[in-house]
């Protein structure tokens, strides 16, 4: 059985089934922290930077990105048929790893580039994403 614990009364109904669960058949009991994937408007700003770092600089965006991975991107391990391995990717970052990223990503580029990339608290970030989305 599962289910998302979202409430308290989630996590007693929970509890109650580890509680009653029969010790004379097998059971297995796994508890996991749901972790919220990158959303489609971090990742449609993420390419809008890579288009304007293209047209600033002439470096192609998969390039960019490759680039930036490597620098910035935290490792994950991923696991399959007994054999870990560890990547770079942003597919597998949350909201909140990837918003890490881009920070880190904001931040060099301003100092070492002096790119200024925009995010959606800047006045004019409709017209920089109306341009490079």
């Amino acid at each position: 059985m599962k289910f998302p614990i979202l409430t308290e009364q989630d996590k007693k109904k929970a509890i109650e089934l580890v509680k009653n669960c029969d010790l004379k058949k097998e059971h297995f009991f796994e508890l996991k922290k749901i972790y919220k994937k990158r959303n489609t408007d971090q990742n449609a700003l993420y390419w809008a930077w890579l288009n304007y770092i293209y047209e600033e600089t002439g470096n192609e965006q998969d390039f960019m990105h490759e680039w930036f991975k490597q620098k910035f991107c935290p490792e994950k391990t991923k696991e399959f048929n007994g054999v870990k391995i560890t990547v770079k990717s942003t597919k597998l970052l949350d909201k909140k790893e990837m918003s890490e990223y881009m920070e880190r990503i904001k931040i060099f580029m301003q100092e070492k580039a002096e790119i200024y990339l925009l995010s959606k608290s800047d006045p004019l970030f409709h017209i920089f994403y109306e341009q490079y989305k």
